[in-house]
């Protein structure tokens, strides 16, 4: 409480320390939830932040594949360690392009519906709202 009926939520204190990491958390619970023990793709790109914080949400979760797209030499080795370094169901490849390269590849395979219903696709960021 930070003075009478007024509260703060601090939202940097999740494993990456990214305000994403609150928002990462609550997708894998809601889908380790309501998946019904389907498979299910996690797609997403990232400039640094949303896959650090999406790798550490879903990282071990049952039936969960997450597939982080980033732009090869343009983010942070600190902030690439984060997400490359977990393996298991968190899998990770640089893309040779920027951000917006590897946001339209993820944006190319939502169009598919074969891929998008083979793979169970779902992202982690705004790309499918």
């Amino acid at each position: 409480e930070v003075a009478k009926n007024q509260h703060c939520l601090e939202l940097f204190h999740g494993p990456t320390l990214a305000v994403k990491d609150f928002g990462g958390r609550f997708m894998a619970e809601c889908i380790s939830m309501f998946n019904q023990g389907e498979r299910v793709t996690i797609l997403t790109a990232t400039s640094g932040d949303t896959g650090a914080a999406v790798a550490h949400a879903f990282y071990e979760k049952e039936n969960v594949d997450v597939v982080i797209l980033y732009p090869h030499g343009k983010i942070s080795l600190a902030q690439q360690k984060l997400f490359t370094t977990l393996g298991k169901n968190i899998h990770c490849y640089a893309v040779d392009g920027s951000f917006d390269d590897c946001q339209a590849m993820v944006k190319s395979a939502f169009l598919d519906d074969e891929v998008k219903q083979k793979l169970g696709l779902n992202s982690a960021n705004s790309i499918n709202i």
